[in-house]
C-alpha cells in the first residue's frame, strides 16, 4: 500500500522524501509516483472549487440584500397602516430643502393633494404616483421623493 502524501506535495508538485536515516534504496517509490496526480489537474480543481465559493458567496450576498429589501418594505408597509405618512410634513421638509432651487409645483397622489394644499408652491394632482409618493418640480429638474425611494436610500445608509 503507498504511503500517506500530503496535499501541499502535489499542488507544489514534489514527490514525498524518504527519512535521511531511512533505508530507503530507490529515492522515491514507483507506487507512490503513481498515487500522484498531474499537477495541473489538482490546480484546476482548486481553482475551480475557489471560483464557485466566490459566485456562492455573492449569490449568498444579494439574497441577503433582497430579504432585508423585502422585510424593510413589509415593515414600512405594516406601519403605514397603521398611521399614514405624514405627507405635509414631507412636502415642507422638501420644500425648505430645495427652496433656492426654485421650486415650480409639488405633485402628490390625487387622494392626497388636500394634504398638501395652501404651501408655498402650488400642487397639483399626479395618477402615476403612489399614496405616500411626493415629487417636486424644479425650474431646472425635480426631486424625486417618492417612497420608494427614500425606503431604496435608507437601506443603501444601513448598507453602508
Amino acid at each position: 500500500m503507498p504511503e500517506f502524501v500530503a496535499l501541499h506535495a502535489f499542488v507544489r508538485a514534489e514527490a514525498p522524501r524518504p527519512d535521511a536515516g531511512s533505508p530507503a534504496a530507490d529515492p522515491i517509490d514507483e507506487e507512490v509516483v503513481a498515487a500522484v496526480p498531474d499537477v495541473e489537474v489538482v490546480r484546476d480543481a482548486v481553482r475551480e472549487a475557489l471560483h464557485f465559493r466566490a459566485a456562492l458567496a455573492d449569490a449568498f450576498d444579494a439574497s441577503l440584500a433582497r430579504l432585508h429589501e423585502d422585510l424593510a418594505a413589509d415593515v414600512l408597509a405594516r406601519e403605514l397602516q397603521l398611521a399614514p405618512a405624514d405627507l405635509r410634513a414631507l412636502a415642507c421638509r422638501t420644500l425648505e430643502r430645495f427652496a433656492n432651487d426654485l421650486p415650480v409645483q409639488l405633485r402628490v397622489h390625487p387622494d392626497e393633494l388636500t394634504r398638501v394644499a395652501g404651501l408655498a408652491v402650488p400642487a397639483a394632482a399626479d395618477p402615476t404616483l403612489r399614496r405616500g409618493d411626493v415629487y417636486l418640480d424644479l425650474h431646472a429638474g425635480g426631486i424625486d421623493a417618492r417612497l420608494g425611494v427614500r425606503l431604496e436610500a435608507v437601506l443603501r445608509t444601513a448598507a453602508g
